[in-house]
């Protein structure tokens, strides 16, 4: 699964990115579990992206 922030002022489809993938990364790399959009992604005071958080606002 890939989790995407856009840029102000720019589009991007679920399928747009799926075929990106598909074509320039090897199949182990691929979004088996699909795209997920968010306005903005968490981070640390010094700019991580906090995954764990990720994985928990996600998780099934």
């Amino acid at each position: 699964m890939a989790v995407i922030s856009v840029m102000p002022g720019k589009t991007v489809t679920e399928q747009e990115l799926i075929s990106l993938v598909e074509k320039n990364l090897p199949d182990h790399c691929r979004l088996r579990g699909g795209v997920r959009f968010i306005d903005e992604l968490p981070k640390t005071i010094t700019g991580k992206i906090k995954k764990k958080q990720l994985q928990n606002r996600f998780a099934n």
